[in-house]
């Protein structure tokens, strides 16, 4: 693989749980509760680290605020 591979896998990586967590967001639903709390480990998480330079935490707080309105 080469290096754009691996950089579009991780950009993979951080949008599928961007997308997950606003859906999660959106549910509300007592069910989804235990997968937001794996999403916001995630991305408090060193392992969120090596997949982008964003701040994870301030990536949650603007899906937070998107999904809220």
């Amino acid at each position: 693989m080469s290096t754009r591979d691996y950089e579009d896998l991780s950009s993979a990586v951080v949008k599928l749980a961007c997308d997950d967590y606003r859906a999660v967001l959106k549910s509300g639903t007592p069910s989804s509760q235990s997968w937001k709390q794996t999403l916001e480990a995630f991305f408090c998480s060193p392992r969120f680290e090596l997949f982008t330079s964003l701040d994870g935490p301030s990536l949650m707080r603007r899906l937070q605020r998107e999904t809220a309105g």
